[in-house]
C-alpha cells in the first residue's frame, strides 16, 4: 500500500511542483501611524517569505495525501525551524521536531492515514531533523482536561517557526563536526546562535484525493519578523504564534480580521461545492487559561478545556441576483458558534471535506458570496501600541475551498477579508 502510495507520490510531486485616521495604511496585519511607522514589529506578509510559518490546514482522511514543503530562500546562511502539527479540535501538538535546512535548501514530506493516525513520511532525505526518522505516527493521548484521540491526529493546522540562523551553512561543503555545519542529529538538536532567522522562509501545501485528483494547494502565510531574536525552546514546550516578541498582543494583532468573505458555486448541473475553512491560530496558545472576559467566548466557566468554547459569529449569504438571505440554523452545532481551533463551514450541501470540525449552512441559493462577521460582541477586542491602535474582531486564517464535477476540478486559495481598525488619537 505505501509503495503504491510512494509512486503516486512522485508522480503528484512532479505536476504539483513543476479611527478614524485618514490615509492610515493597512497591509494585511500592518497599520501605520500618522508618521509612517507601523505599531507592531511583526507582520502578515502578502510577499509570502517571513522568519516562521502557518500551514492554515492539512487533512488525511478519505485517502488525502498532503504533500508540503518548507523552503529557506537565503543564498548565504542556513535555518533551523522548529515544525509544530496541531489537532483541529484542540490545538494541542500531535508531532513536533526540527529542521535544519542549509542555504538554498526545500525540505518536502507528505502526511497519509496509516488506518489509525496521522502519519508523516519523509520525502526529503538529504535534510537533517532532530529527531531523524523517515516515517512517524502523530501522537494522541489525554493531557489533563485534554483528549487528542487517534483520529483528532488526522486533521488540523501546522506550524513553522524559525529559531535561528544557522551561518553559512552549506551542506554539501562543510564538515560535518563544524559548529556552523549541523549534518548530523546531535548537531541539528543542540544547534544555538545568536541571530535570529531573517525573511526568508516560505512554504506549500497541496491536499491531494487520491481517489480523483481533486487537488487544493494553498502557501502557507507568511509572518515576517516573527523575532528579532532566536527563539528559545523550554524543556518539554513547542514554540507557538505567543513566542513573537510582542508576545500575544502581537499575535492577535496581526491575525486579527473582523469579517471573512467567500463566494460559493453550488450549480447541479455542474457538481458544484463549496467549503470555508476557519483557522484560529491564537486561541489556545493565548486564550486557554482565560475564564470568563476572553475575546473568544465570553461564556467559557473554566480555564484549559478546549471544549468549552464556542466563539459565535453572524453569517448572511447572497446571491448572484443582490438577494440577502440570513442563516441561523446549523448542524450539528447547538448554536450559531465556532467551537474548535479549526472550522469548516459547509455552504448548502457541499460535501468536500470528511471532516470532525464540520457545520453546515443551508441556502436556497445556487450562486452568490457569504459573509462571516466575526466582529460581533466586543467594539475593541484587542489592542497595542500603548492602546494607540485597536484590531476588532478575531485572529484567523481562511481559506475557500470548491469542487466540481465530483472534484475533476478543484481549488484552494485564501479567502477574501476585511479589517476594521480603530486609532485613538492621543
Amino acid at each position: 500500500m505505501i509503495k503504491k502510495i510512494a509512486l503516486v507520490t512522485v508522480a503528484i510531486m512532479l505536476l504539483v511542483f513543476s479611527a478614524s485616521m485618514s490615509h492610515a495604511n493597512i497591509i494585511d496585519g500592518m497599520y501605520s501611524f500618522p508618521d509612517g511607522t507601523f505599531p507592531t514589529q511583526s507582520s502578515i506578509n502578502p510577499g509570502g517569505l517571513g522568519d516562521s510559518l502557518l500551514y492554515g490546514y492539512y487533512n488525511v482522511r478519505s485517502n488525502n495525501l498532503n504533500l508540503f514543503n518548507i523552503v529557506n530562500t537565503s543564498d548565504t546562511d542556513g535555518a533551523k525551524v522548529r515544525v509544530v502539527f496541531r489537532s483541529a479540535k484542540t490545538s494541542k501538538e500531535v508531532l513536533d521536531f526540527s529542521v535544519c535546512l542549509s542555504k538554498g535548501d526545500v525540505w518536502t514530506a507528505y502526511l497519509l492515514d496509516d488506518g489509525t493516525k496521522g502519519h508523516i513520511y519523509v520525502f526529503d532525505t538529504d535534510t537533517i531533523t532532530a529527531p531523524i526518522f523517515a516515517d512517524q505516527a502523530f501522537i494522541s493521548g489525554t493531557y489533563g482536561p485534554i483528549t487528542v484521540s487517534a483520529d483528532d491526529t488526522k486533521e488540523g493546522y501546522f506550524e513553522v517557526i524559525g529559531l535561528a540562523t544557522i551561518p553559512t551553512y552549506d551542506k554539501a561543503t562543510c564538515t560535518a563536526n563544524a559548529v556552523t555545519c549541523p549534518k548530523t542529529e546531535a548537531l541539528c538538536r543542540d544547534f544555538t546562535s545568536s541571530t535570529s532567522v531573517d525573511n526568508v522562509l516560505m512554504g506549500n501545501n497541496a491536499i491531494i484525493d487520491l481517489s480523483n485528483l481533486a487537488t487544493y494547494s494553498y502557501n502557507a502565510t507568511a509572518i515576517a519578523d516573527f523575532s528579532t531574536l532566536p527563539v528559545a525552546l523550554s524543556a518539554g514546550q513547542e514554540p507557538s504564534m505567543a513566542d513573537m516578541d510582542g508576545g500575544c498582543a502581537e499575535a492577535d494583532f496581526i491575525f486579527t480580521k473582523s469579517n471573512i468573505i467567500s463566494p460559493y458555486d453550488l450549480l447541479t448541473i455542474i457538481g458544484g461545492e463549496t467549503e470555508v475553512i476557519l483557522t484560529f491560530p491564537t486561541r489556545k496558545a493565548c486564550h486557554e487559561a482565560v475564564t470568563t472576559t476572553d475575546m473568544f467566548n465570553s461564556t467559557k466557566t473554566s480555564a484549559s478545556i478546549r471544549t468549552e468554547y464556542c466563539t459565535g459569529f453572524g453569517l448572511s449569504v447572497w446571491s448572484d441576483k443582490e438577494e440577502s438571505q440570513d442563516v441561523t440554523f446549523f448542524s450539528p452545532s447547538p448554536s450559531q458558534c465556532f467551537p474548535y481551533e479549526v472550522n469548516i463551514l459547509k455552504i448548502g450541501g457541499s460535501n468536500i471535506w470528511n471532516s470532525t470540525v464540520a457545520l453546515s449552512a443551508s441556502t436556497s441559493y445556487e450562486l452568490g458570496w457569504v459573509n462571516i462577521d466575526l466582529y460581533n460582541a466586543d467594539p475593541l477586542h484587542n489592542s497595542i501600541g500603548g492602546a494607540l491602535v485597536s484590531s476588532n474582531g478575531l485572529p484567523s486564517v481562511a481559506y475557500t475551498t470548491q469542487s466540481f464535477g465530483a472534484g475533476e476540478a478543484s481549488y484552494m486559495t485564501p479567502a477574501a477579508y476585511k479589517t476594521d481598525y480603530s486609532f485613538l488619537v492621543p
